[in-house]
């Protein structure tokens, strides 16, 4: 088995348990502060992991999508519990709405925060067109997603609340990952989700001031 980063924790007479799916540019450390400890004072075993070339992960190059759910499949396979939950975020989101395509009666319910929405990255991919055409063209030409998020007033844009407390900005800008080109590309044409696949029940939640991902677009996702 790859050596990814995962984090668990059990809980006494645990009523289910809930597995942790991080967003682009980010790892298993986004869910420490908040949501890995509230699961976990609320009777679940609570899962975090990063996916491969993500936090402590092993490195890997070129990689797609079906790569980041291969790496959930195998988080999943170690856990012996008959409800588990998945909570996806952003491109996670997708990642999980990937992995239940198969249909797989192993997962009790999912929870999407903020996902990528069925009709892809294409509307948030023409929002960072018009405000920062040249880097969204860099990124093209070099093949990278590093110019996107390389200035931290553009950081703070794209992904945050104007109100969001600067000392955590700082600490997450800091530590972001590498994303792949590959997965975006699947996220813009490639390898969007077929809903008629998906049988598990699903909960959705938008933000209001959500840049990227707008409460109206996810309104038609969910």
């Amino acid at each position: 088995m790859p050596d990814l980063e995962i984090y668990r924790e059990k809980t006494p007479n645990a009523i289910g348990t809930v597995v942790l799916c991080h967003g682009a540019w980010h790892d298993s450390s986004c869910w420490d502060d908040n949501f890995f400890p509230y699961f976990a004072e609320n009777s679940y075993n609570v899962v975090s992991f990063s996916y491969r070339n993500h936090g402590k992960s092993y490195k890997s190059r070129f990689n797609r999508i079906k790569d980041y759910v291969k790496d959930l499949s195998l988080v999943l396979k170690d856990i012996h519990d008959e409800n588990i939950y998945l909570v996806g975020h952003s491109m996670g989101g997708h990642v999980v709405l990937k992995y239940l395509e198969v249909q797989n009666p192993k997962i009790k319910k999912s929870v999407l925060l903020c996902p990528v929405p069925l009709n892809g990255v294409i509307s948030s991919t023409l929002k960072i067109l018009g405000l920062h055409p040249f880097r969204l063209l860099k990124s093209v030409f070099s093949f990278s997603l590093a110019p996107i998020v390389s200035d931290f007033e553009i950081f703070k844009k794209l992904f945050y609340d104007k109100n969001f407390n600067e000392k955590n900005l700082k600490k997450f800008y800091n530590a972001l990952n590498v994303e792949s080109f590959w997965a975006y590309l699947d996220m813009l044409i490639f390898d969007l989700v077929n809903p008629k696949n998906i049988k598990t029940p699903l909960l959705v939640i938008s933000a209001q001031n959500d840049f990227l991902f707008s409460p109206k677009i996810l309104k038609k996702t969910a």
